[in-house]
């Protein structure tokens, strides 16, 4: 038995060359569909990247603010440890000036969630992923541990005032409390060493004002000046006091 396929109208040399043409024209498409979706996504791994070193750049620069604020804190820790020496001696804390706090930092990582919570981050190299992950979970260690001082800090304000006698439990309270704030600027300035030295691996477009503008807001009369000598005149006056007022001055940028 034998079959006879059709021919073509104009005959099977013109159909192949028309089927290519049409297979060719589908490939261009597909192609050309391809390129777009890749350039789209490239802009959308720009864009993240710009975000995330923006991000960053404000957590570089509260590490360097960090370093700095350091030795003031322990000085202030020491003064601190000196009023409670005294005061397990006498039984009274003397007359104490507000001892402050370091100052309080948020350590934002919101850039870096919306990246890893969408499609864009499957865009990313494996590698550089993994290198951010690292960064930005130290981050986030730093923020918790910000946390956990401003609590210590907290505590640490109820010296503050016109002088009072001290129970035995209180005061062992109290050192607890300096060795916890102590170990909570450590930690913190572990952190930022760390965080930085991984920053400085990743080829991220870091804004350089913003690290500047980040890294050192401490005035002459600030924290890093001995306790004052401005003594409240009943005790429950916390740090925090001023902070609604110093919040409404502020200017807050959302880049």
């Amino acid at each position: 038995m034998h079959f006879h396929l059709p021919k073509p109208l104009h005959g099977w040399r013109q159909f192949v060359g028309e089927v290519g043409i049409i297979v060719l024209g589908v490939l261009i498409a597909l192609g050309a569909e391809q390129a777009v979706e890749e350039w789209h996504w490239r802009g959308e791994v720009d864009d993240a990247r710009k975000a995330m070193a923006i991000e960053l750049s404000d957590s570089i620069g509260q590490s360097y603010e960090r370093d700095r604020l350091s030795p003031c804190i322990e000085r202030r820790l020491d003064s601190i440890s000196a009023i409670l020496t005294r005061a397990s001696r006498t039984g009274r804390l003397p007359p104490v000036g507000k001892v402050g706090k370091p100052l309080y930092r948020t350590w934002v990582t919101s850039a870096w969630q919306t990246t890893i919570g969408g499609q864009t981050a499957s865009h990313f190299s494996r590698r550089e992923l993994n290198q951010l992950g690292y960064i930005y979970d130290y981050v986030e260690r730093a923020g918790r541990a910000s946390d956990q001082e401003m609590l210590a800090w907290i505590d640490l304000q109820s010296i503050s005032g016109p002088g009072r006698p001290i129970s035995s439990d209180e005061l062992s309270r109290l050192i607890r409390d300096v060795e916890r704030a102590r170990a909570w600027d450590t930690t913190i300035s572990v952190i930022s060493a760390y965080m930085r030295k991984l920053t400085e691996q990743v080829a991220l477009p870091y804004d350089r004002q913003t690290i500047r503008e980040s890294s050192w807001q401490i005035t002459s009369s600030s924290y890093c000046d001995p306790i004052g000598s401005d003594i409240p005149s009943g005790y429950g006056h916390s740090s925090l006091d001023d902070a609604a007022r110093l919040a409404r001055r502020s200017t807050l940028t959302i880049h």
